[in-house]
């Protein structure tokens, strides 16, 4: 099994600052942008030697889903 370095996770980590650093664009917004760090994040994750997302990498994908899903479902609540 092939080991990941810390070079593997160079990229993953830089677009998690980058996503950090950002201004806020008001909720919605900030809902849109997520979603695209999270395609973005899947994209460029460590996989293991068949392919699949670092183990690691699927439980922050997974947070950071649930936070969305948690989001959609407050603007839901409050829009109507």
């Amino acid at each position: 099994m092939a080991r990941t370095t810390k070079d593997d996770w160079k990229a993953w980590n830089e677009e998690r600052k980058r996503f950090a650093r950002r201004e806020t664009q008001g909720f919605s917004g900030d809902i849109k942008a997520l979603e695209q760090h999270i395609r973005t994040l899947r994209e460029i994750c460590p996989k293991d030697t068949a392919g699949y997302p670092h183990t690691k990498a699927l439980w922050v994908l997974n947070q950071l889903q649930q936070r969305v899903d948690e989001a959609r479902k407050y603007l839901a609540s409050v829009a109507g």
